[in-house]
């Protein structure tokens, strides 16, 4: 081989070295600045999730984006997907929004009597203050600026306390706050007197049924008994108490205190907010600005109550059963007893031949007292909240309200007009001491309780002396509260006369649906058509009867009232009733005059239906 030759092999030898050790050192360094910039990400990557963690704190009662965002695309299990979970925590990152509410008037009369909607409202519980980010594309229907409070949040008219006010915020501040968001549909309100059963119901939960139907209308069967997929925000600041078990159930979510509100950090923002619980279900009005009484025109029914007391019979797992008849005497721990107790339990079982049950919420849980009124023919109590539990009767039942002496049942009648209301089919009477005698009152017990030592000795005296409570206003009037927590001798012979009537006025209650088709009306009359007779100067009037009548019930034919009036005349000039589709108008007639006539149904006088459009007719000669 020459010096050449080999020279030349050394080198192609020594390429191929240098060659393979370039191509490993490339490599070690691309590993090398891969591993950097894992690192690196790796390392963005958890600050990103401790951030959101900062700001987002977890809660799964809330509802999330995640929840939204995750549900529509089939994922069930976040944790499994990353790609889910990484883009749901960038979308609660801080952003620049808008708020939006509209509110709907439930009483003209009531500035704050109103039922809202909110979007993206917000609360801000270091300053106690809703805040709404006003933007230019923000909706206000109904919200004023100015306005010191927007709506009530109790259903409790006439009451100063329970508003819900808003401090208004330009959109631009919206990116400044540390936000929580609570993205599932929510209500809002407050509990009147969470301690009390009557105002529990009443106030409460009865409206709060109704609300919740309206909320989710169009997502689920208004006779659903499962929970609502609806977080419940109690914002009165009351604490869970012994009968928060009626709230709990109708959510799916675990209640939401204000207190909670203020443990979120930062701001908390609604996306779907409702605020306010319609009143439409109420009956009763406490006496804050006048005497205590019924509502005027008030709206509530037995569907109302029925509809409720099945849906919390349904979720407490109460089931109806065939038992024999029985009596329940609802009895006081503490005050307002009934002295002769046991006597009256032996001889109203004896005279009445039914069993009696002697039942109070000291000696049976909630539950428990709602299963016994619920299969109950009769309950029998003080004037007090536990009546309320009337709602749970079947149709047919009686409650027997006992007063105390002095305490006319006339002015004190939530109980007796829950249990008139249309279609409860409930037999209501009121038996009321009649004699002092029979009395035992406590003036030395607190003022709240009825105590009056308080008081001047004139003042007491005024107050013993009294054989019948003064009208007066809620809620501290010294001679209401001292004959009310009273403890009475019930007269036997009384009550059981009382019972006696009664329990068969209950044997002859139609249990009927009438007061339902009371409330249907015919539709307008169509088709109205007329034509002038000249030679018996007589118009011929036409219609057609309304197309919905052949749906509705009713015991008699229908009747049609016809209104004929002067075209220059705003004066009615006639009037007739008539079982027929047509009628013939003969008296006070005027030649050549155009006359206006309208026709409506009604198959009950009390409630018509509209009138026809107005149709004219000439009486020319030509």
């Amino acid at each position: 081989m020459t010096e050449w030759s080999f020279c030349i092999l050394r080198m192609s030898f020594g390429a191929r070295m240098f060659s393979q050790q370039f191509i490993n050192t490339l490599i070690f360094s691309v590993i090398a600045v891969l591993v950097v910039k894992c690192a690196y990400l790796q390392f963005l990557y958890d600050n990103l999730l401790a951030d959101a963690d900062n700001h987002f704190p977890e809660n799964d009662n809330l509802g999330s984006k995640e929840d939204n965002y995750c549900s529509k695309r089939g994922f069930s299990d976040l944790e499994e997907d990353e790609a889910c979970f990484l883009y749901t925590r960038k979308i609660n990152e801080p952003f620049i929004f808008e708020s939006s509410g509209w509110c709907s008037k439930l009483n003209e009369s009531e500035k704050t009597d109103r039922f809202c909607h909110f979007q993206n409202l917000c609360f801000l519980p270091y300053e106690d203050d809703f805040v709404f980010f006003y933007g230019p594309n923000s909706v206000t229907e109904q919200i004023h600026f100015g306005d010191p409070d927007v709506i009530d949040l109790s259903s409790v008219k006439n009451h100063s306390a329970y508003k819900l006010s808003l401090t208004f915020l330009s959109y631009e501040a919206s990116g400044n706050f540390k936000i929580h968001w609570i993205n599932r549909t929510s209500l809002i309100f407050d509990r009147f007197k969470p301690d009390n059963l009557m105002h529990v119901m009443h106030d409460d939960i009865i409206p709060l049924h109704h609300t919740l139907k309206l909320v989710t209308m169009g997502t689920r069967s208004s006779e659903e008994s499962n929970p609502f997929d609806v977080n419940i925000i109690l914002f009165d600041g009351w604490d869970e108490d012994d009968f928060i078990l009626f709230y709990k159930i109708f959510t799916k979510s675990k209640l939401i205190f204000k207190e909670d509100m203020y443990n979120y950090g930062g701001m908390v923002c609604f996306a779907d907010l409702y605020a306010g619980l319609i009143k439409t279900s109420t009956w009763y009005q406490y006496g804050f600005r006048e005497p205590q009484g019924p509502i005027p025109n008030h709206l509530a029914t037995g569907y109302h109550i029925h509809s409720t007391s099945k849906f919390i019979l349904q979720n407490l797992n109460i089931k109806s059963r065939d038992v024999e008849e029985y009596i329940v005497i609802l009895q006081r721990k503490d005050n307002r007893l009934i002295l002769n107790k046991r006597e009256l339990t032996l001889a109203v079982a004896k005279k009445m031949q039914l069993k009696v049950n002697s039942i109070s919420l000291e000696e049976y849980s909630l539950k428990e007292v709602i299963d016994i009124i619920y299969h109950a023919k009769v309950i029998i109590g003080m004037h007090g909240s536990l009546l309320i539990l009337a709602m749970f009767l079947k149709p047919g039942s009686i409650v027997i309200e006992l007063f105390p002496f002095a305490v006319n049942p006339n002015n004190y009648t939530p109980y007796k007009t829950l249990a008139n209301l249309p279609g409860m089919h409930t037999v209501y009477r009121a038996w009321a001491n009649q004699k002092r005698e029979n009395s035992i009152s406590h003036p030395d017990w607190s003022p709240e309780l009825g105590g009056i030592i308080h008081l001047s000795e004139e003042k007491q005296a005024q107050i013993v002396q009294q054989t019948e409570v003064p009208i007066h206003l809620c809620c501290n009037d010294p001679s209401w509260l001292y004959h009310i927590y009273q403890d009475t001798k019930v007269e036997i012979s009384e009550l059981v006369s009382v019972l006696t009537e009664a329990l068969e006025k209950a044997k002859l209650m139609q249990l009927n649906t009438s007061y339902v088709w009371k409330a249907l009306q015919p539709s307008k009359v169509r088709a109205v058509k007329c034509k002038f007779d000249a030679n018996l100067l007589s118009l011929h009037i036409s219609w057609q009867e309304p197309w919905n009548i052949r749906y509705l019930h009713y015991n008699t034919n229908p009747l049609y009232e016809l209104l004929l009036q002067e075209s220059s005349n705003t004066q009615t000039i006639s009037a007739v009733v008539t079982d027929q589709t047509y009628v013939v108008l003969k008296n006070e007639l005027k030649l050549n005059t155009p006359y206006f006539i309208w026709v409506r149904c009604f198959l009950m006088k009390a409630n018509p239906g509209p009138y026809s459009d107005v149709a004219i007719c000439n009486t020319s000669l030509k």
